[in-house]
């Protein structure tokens, strides 16, 4: 199993930043791994909630499952992605928003299970991921500071 967690301090309430985790349709604009809906995805989201998303990692597409493990708003979202054909394992991502005195602190945590997190594979997995959770901490700090 690969776990990894990054943390990033934004100048906006977690209302603001829980506006843009919430809402599927601006998964695209910082969700690094993110490509598309397949299937459109509902107005809100609830805990079991599925929807079915085209994700890009390492140069090739493919169809997931993410399902809603949970949702406490403004506070936490926990995501599990399912890959389709081919998938060599599960990943699940939770975002948690926990206010500061300025603002907020974002929490990414990843963690990739099955064979995609072991022996060499799973170090380039894990190499990769620690990248896409920096990049996509930061880019979701530019579009809720935007």
């Amino acid at each position: 199993m690969i776990h990894i967690e990054s943390t990033k301090d934004v100048n906006a309430s977690p209302d603001a930043v829980w506006a843009f985790i919430s809402d599927p349709s601006t998964w695209s604009q910082w969700m690094t791994i993110y490509d598309q809906f397949v299937e459109e995805p509902p107005a809100a989201l609830s805990q079991g909630t599925t929807m079915v998303a085209r994700v890009k990692a390492f140069g090739m597409s493919n169809n997931v499952e993410m399902t809603i493990d949970s949702i406490d708003a403004p506070n936490t979202l926990k995501l599990n992605v399912a890959g389709g054909a081919g998938a060599a394992g599960t990943a699940d991502f939770v975002f948690e928003v926990q206010p500061t005195a300025d603002g907020s602190t974002i929490t990414m945590s990843f963690e990739v299970k099955g064979v995609a997190s072991r022996g060499p594979m799973g170090k380039t997995v894990e190499a990769v991921a620690i990248d896409q959770t920096n990049q996509t901490l930061a880019q979701l700090v530019d579009i809720v500071l935007a």
